[in-house]
């Protein structure tokens, strides 16, 4: 399955699995096996996997919430390994991934970009 590949080459560049981005109820009664597993299917993930796979595609979607902690280390980590800029709008903030940086420097104040 290409988006397990995707997700084993991250982690072999350092990507780190972000266990705290869960939700506490969660992480209180699941192993830390069912918390990575849990983290490795979001949404944000398999859309760019998909995207990655098509030749010259636009490394670009838009989500109806908040990006979760581990997505933003991902995005992060998948713009420096397949060095190509990613762009994720959320509903209020636009994040810009190149080089394995993010225009919101971290602090979700990242750059606004037109709807």
């Amino acid at each position: 399955m290409i988006f397990k590949a995707f997700g084993v080459k991250l982690e072999a560049f350092g990507y780190p699995t972000q266990l705290q981005a869960l939700p506490f109820g969660f992480t209180a009664i699941s192993s830390e096996r069912h918390q990575t597993s849990s983290l490795r299917t979001h949404a944000e993930k398999r859309a760019l996997a998909e995207l990655i796979r098509k030749p010259n595609a636009v490394l670009e979607m838009t989500i109806n919430f908040k990006m979760c902690a581990d997505c933003h280390k991902f995005m992060k980590s998948a713009s420096r390994v397949y060095e190509k800029g990613i762009i994720v709008e959320e509903p209020r903030l636009r994040h810009k991934f190149q080089g394995g940086s993010c225009s919101c420097l971290d602090d979700g104040g990242g750059k606004r970009g037109p709807k």
